[in-house]
């Protein structure tokens, strides 16, 4: 029997990156199909956002998915305030 690769299974709701025609895109993780391609290789499904059409969801071993870098958390963005208010508005960008 073959050794098991070890795969790193991203969790529900996590954004990847993947290879799609050619180029790296960033996916979403909709479902986890577990344990179904062969040797026990485990199944996503993932979402990809088109901008002209429909999103498109498709089914891929998790091997060959990356987890994608992480945006900030809302406690650690910046928030710009308008100076002196001592409110923590967002300004409004003039132009």
């Amino acid at each position: 029997m073959a050794p098991r690769i070890r795969e790193i299974v991203p969790p529900v709701g996590s954004r990847v990156t993947l290879k799609f025609g050619g180029r790296d895109i960033v996916a979403t993780v909709i479902e986890d199909r577990g344990p179904l391609a062969g040797d026990g290789r485990r199944l996503l499904r993932v979402r990809v956002p088109l901008t002209d059409t429909d999103p498109v969801e498709f089914e891929l071993p998790a091997a060959e998915v990356r987890v994608a870098a992480r945006s900030p958390t809302r406690k650690h963005r910046t928030r710009l305030t308008r100076p002196g208010s001592g409110r923590s508005t967002p300004t409004r960008a003039s132009g």
